[in-house]
């Protein structure tokens, strides 16, 4: 018999979403756990005070490959929470050469936040990353 595939469900209201503090010794222990690249994680911690509460339940999940969704407020990092698990993969898999000629992510997003979510979420923090990535 075939085993279910784990799906991680949260909702989170207004005031649990965010959070308005520096990235503690701890966060940056997740930044670590989490597994991402260092480059990525430096450039996390240059741009934001903190992981939210969104990106700290998400990206294990999104991490490990279950369906995830994830509801929180608008502005509470969502997208950015599956991205950056995605752009984490990527750059990895072009350290080792394991660019493959098919399709890696698949973002649906409704069309009237597209522009925006790729612009915020995907142009600007690649070319950060580029650019730390140089720096390293």
């Amino acid at each position: 018999m075939e085993a279910e595939p784990s799906t991680e469900l949260f909702f989170l209201g207004t005031q649990h979403a965010f959070r308005k503090h520096t990235m503690t010794t701890v966060q940056k222990k997740l930044m670590e756990q989490m597994g991402f690249h260092p480059v990525i994680a430096r450039w996390f911690s240059e741009k934001f005070p903190s992981p939210t509460i969104p990106q700290e339940r998400g990206w294990p999940a999104i991490a490990t490959g279950q369906d995830t969704l994830i509801a929180a407020p608008t502005g509470s990092g969502k997208t950015l929470t599956s991205f950056l698990v995605c752009i984490d993969k990527l750059l990895r898999d072009s350290l080792i050469d394991e660019q493959n000629d098919h399709v890696r992510v698949l973002y649906i997003s409704p069309l009237k936040a597209l522009s925006n979510d790729i612009r915020r979420n995907l142009e600007t923090p690649l070319a950060d990353i580029d650019e730390i990535a140089l720096q390293m």
